[in-house]
């Protein structure tokens, strides 16, 4: 990661072969943009299916340079964010049973 331009890189492979296509240094979207349009339209065309993290600039992406393609989130990055709302909510909750708890001892 020392010698690349961005903090992290976007890696691109076949989802039925997971066989690697290529790694992009900078994940960030103008440089993807600039990788993407070495592609003929044609070629962009053909794709139809992204999967991807939540990373926001992967749907800008995606739309603009991919136009018959749809995008999903990978199932790792589904069941991680579904983790994290669940700890997060039980969080929540009992950090209101302790209020609600301190409250009937006062009575």
């Amino acid at each position: 990661m020392k010698n690349v331009s961005g903090a992290m890189s976007f890696v691109m492979m076949d989802g039925k072969t997971h066989q690697l296509f290529n790694i992009v240094e900078n994940r960030q979207l103008d440089p993807l943009c600039d990788y993407f349009l070495r592609y003929p339209r044609k070629v962009r065309e053909q794709v139809c299916l992204v999967v991807s993290d939540f990373y926001t600039p992967y749907r800008t992406l995606v739309k603009d340079y991919f136009p018959n393609a749809l995008i999903f989130a990978d199932r790792f990055h589904i069941s991680q964010r579904i983790g994290r709302t669940f700890t997060n909510h039980r969080i929540q909750m009992m950090k209101s049973f302790r209020k609600s708890n301190s409250r009937s001892k006062n009575i």
